[in-house]
Formats: C-alpha cells, structure tokens, sequence
C-alpha cells in the first residue's frame, strides 16, 4: 500500500505570521487580511476562528470563497443561504455571465459536498473545466461520493507534492487554496490523517535539532533556491543531499514530520536579509553545510526565459547551466568565496523575531 504523505501544518509558522499580520495591522486597516487571519486562526484550531472565518466570509465577492469559508467555521446555515443566492443571481443573470456562474457553482457544490452534482458539472460543463485545479477537485469530489480513500490517497499525495515544490503558505488567500484541499483529501484516507498533529520532539534549539535530525537522515547539505512566493510561480527547488552524493527534492518529502517542519521554517527565512553584505539577489541559491553548521551563498538562478533574454542584450563572461533539480531554472555557481550565515545566527534571529512579534 502507498505511504501516506507526511506533509503537517507548522503551528509556529503561523503564530508567528499571525502575529505580524497583527503589527502590521496597527499601521494600516485589517480587513484586506481576513482571509489569511481567518486560515491560521482555523488551522491552529483557535477558539476565536469562527469569528475570523465569518469576517472573512463578508469580504468577499464571490459566493463560492464565502461558502469556503463558512464551511471552515461550520456554518451551514448561511452556506446555504450563500447558495441560493448564488442561484437567483445565475438564473437572471445575463447570457455572457454563463460561464463565471456555471464556474462558481462548481465550487460551491463542493464546498456543500454535493459531490455527485460536483462530478457531473466537471463532466459535461467546459467552462468548469478550464478551472485551475478542476480536475483535482473532481477527482476529491468522487472520492467522497465512492469512500475510495485510494483515490484519496493519491490527490493527497499529488497535493502534498506540489505544496512542498511551490513551498505554498496555508495562509494563502486564494479561490482554491491547497492546504483547504490537502486536508480535505486526508480526512478521506482509512484511517484519516490529522495534518495539525503535535510535532514529535519539540525543541527551542533549532539549530541543533535541525542538525541532529539530519545526521540521522545522513543528509549532508540542504540546497535552495529563493523566489517570490507572492508570484506562486513554481521556478525553485530544494534538495536533501544525502551523504552518499545522491539528492533528493524537497517535494518527495522525507519520512520525518518534525524534520520537515525545521527545514519549512528554514527554506521561508528571508536569507538576503541576512547575508552580509545584505545586497544579494533574492533569486539566490542557498546551501546548508551541515558538517559547518553553516548556511552559504553559493550562486544565482534564473528562469530560462530571463537567462535567454539576459545572454541576447547582455555581453556574460560566464556560463549558466540548468539546474538537476528543475531544468527550468539556471544556475550560475560562484567560483569565489562565499558570503555565510552560521547556523545558530539564524536561529538566534528567529527567536528574537518571536520576542518582538
């Protein structure tokens, strides 16, 4: 039987993120921030979530993100009063409208879990299909109807993958959010699998948690890539490097929740930030040496659209390579000593950004 995935909420992350929402909050209004408030708040299962889902719910548009919502705060009253409105408006609705509604009564079937109308609509309706992530959704939707926890297991695992390769935040406020779907998918599994789960050795020394997990991997560096998550563009990659030379992405994951977890916190660290003399590319290539505890600058990236037009207006006295890991991006190693970061500086950076937040 295929594996679980092992991909788990990390509780950190988001006391941290909710905490900087909430300064940031003190310099400008909040309620362009409901929706990623109301995501935390329910996926740390705080007390208050509800009350930030319902006011994530009325600053919407669109009746399908509400109905999200209210599904997150259990809230089935006013999912249903959301789609019968949702219904009168598509039935007087103007002919060129068709397709926006026909969209989002798509998803709001399956936030309902009206998954036999969900499937039909994604059968026989092309502008359903033409939805990023339909597919997916239609695939979740049937596994609900059918109790297939198999055919769970796989969206489960495919949403994993592309969640740990496009490094995607729970937080997100997107129409469809993976994390949303992600967790949908493992409550369908047999037995169902919790993703806000304890973590299994917590430890105020990452730095030294984090080595020690990865000696026992006999992982002996950590390569990445920094690119801008607001874009969602999937041009990066992470890499285990085991001792044995071989790698292995970041988005097969690695069969320990608390190691997954370290490594998540390190990849989203802010390293320009940190590196001296803090005016490195953000686009940069990282490396942890585990032996040297010590994390480096160690070339630059590109997508291959930028290196192409780069090499056609630029004269370059060195050569680009595409990455093993993603061949659509190219890398530049630097031959020259590189700028570092030890390792416990980072950690050290991280608990004081938790003092001040």
């Amino acid at each position: 039987m295929p594996e679980y995935p092992t991909l788990r909420i990390d509780t950190r992350s988001l006391r941290n993120r909710f905490a900087a929402i909430r300064q940031q909050a003190k310099h400008q209004s909040v309620k362009s921030r409901y929706g990623e408030l109301a995501r935390i708040a329910y996926f740390l299962r705080d007390p208050k979530a509800p009350y930030y889902l319902q006011k994530a719910a009325e600053s919407k548009v669109w009746h399908a993100s509400r109905l999200n919502f209210y599904r997150m705060a259990g809230d089935w009253a006013s999912m249903q009063t959301i789609y019968a409105q949702l219904l009168q408006q598509a039935a007087t609705a103007e002919h060129k409208q068709y397709d926006h509604y026909q969209r989002e009564i798509f998803e709001a079937l399956f936030w309902l879990g009206n998954d036999r109308e969900c499937s039909n609509a994604y059968q026989q309706q092309d502008a359903v299909q033409n939805i990023r992530l339909a597919d997916i959704i239609s695939q979740l939707a049937e596994a609900r109807l059918n109790r297939n926890s198999q055919q769970a297991l796989a969206v489960a695992q495919g949403l994993s993958r592309t969640i740990r390769d496009q490094r995607l935040e729970p937080w997100s406020d997107l129409s469809f959010n993976h994390w949303d779907l992600y967790e949908i998918a493992c409550q369908q599994l047999d037995p169902p699998l919790a993703i806000d789960g304890p973590i299994t050795t917590p430890s105020d020394d990452l730095d030294l948690r984090l080595l020690a997990l990865l000696n026992e991997q006999q992982i002996a560096a950590l390569e990445w890539s920094i690119y801008n998550n607001q874009d969602q563009t999937d041009e990066g990659f992470c890499s285990y490097i085991l001792a044995n030379g071989s790698r292995r992405r970041f988005a097969q994951g690695i069969d320990n929740p608390e190691l997954e977890r370290i490594v998540w916190d390190l990849l989203n660290n802010d390293w320009p930030y940190l590196m001296p003399p803090r005016q490195l590319s953000v686009y940069g290539i990282y490396r942890l040496e585990v032996a040297e505890a010590a994390v480096y600058h160690v070339g630059d990236l590109w997508s291959y659209y930028d290196y192409v037009e780069f090499q056609t207006w630029s004269e370059l006295d060195f050569e680009a390579t595409p990455h093993p890991d993603n061949p659509d991006v190219y890398v530049y190693y630097f031959p020259y000593p590189r700028a570092k970061v030890l390792l416990e500086d980072w950690a050290q950076t991280q608990r004081d950004m938790d003092r001040f937040l």
